[in-house]
């Protein structure tokens, strides 16, 4: 049994430009995730639910602690090239998120939209130890430990 996020798609983001509108979609991660994360028995859905609830997490604390108004979502194309998750603040894209249980390569989608300004820093995640950064599309390839001391997770 495999439980991934219920997502709604409802509509565009004010945030994204004009041009992209056709393209690109930020949709709202209107979720039940699988609590506790642990019970799922797919490693790499346990590991995207397990980084969705903490982004989810960081979401409500920066809206309880510093009043900014927060939102997860992801994003995703036409072609149905995605990202697992964006954090905006203020309707504006903070990062995004991409979770996988392997640390071999750079997804291929992350190219994709940093090259179209939609998001202005992403992040993969891993549960191994391997890093790398990628300055020429924006990105950074890490483990999950190091991205939450990175954007000091609660």
């Amino acid at each position: 049994f495999r439980l991934k996020v219920l997502v709604i798609p409802d509509r565009l983001a004010e945030t994204i430009p004009r041009r992209l509108e056709r393209e690109c979609s930020l949709i709202p991660r209107r979720a039940f995730f699988r609590l506790p994360w642990g019970q799922v028995s797919d490693p790499g859905s346990r590991f995207e639910n397990m980084v969705a609830c903490q982004l989810l997490k960081y979401c409500h604390f920066l809206e309880d602690t510093q009043g900014y108004r927060m939102d997860l979502r992801f994003i995703r194309d036409i072609d149905k090239r995605e990202v697992d998750f964006v954090v905006l603040r203020d309707k504006k894209p903070l990062f995004a998120v991409e979770a996988k249980t392997g640390a071999k390569a750079l997804s291929k989608h992350i190219p994709y939209f940093t090259s179209r300004n939609v998001v202005p820093k992403i992040y993969q995640v891993h549960l191994h130890a391997r890093e790398q950064l990628y300055p020429e599309v924006n990105a950074h390839l890490l483990p999950w430990i190091k991205f939450c001391e990175i954007m000091s997770m609660p």
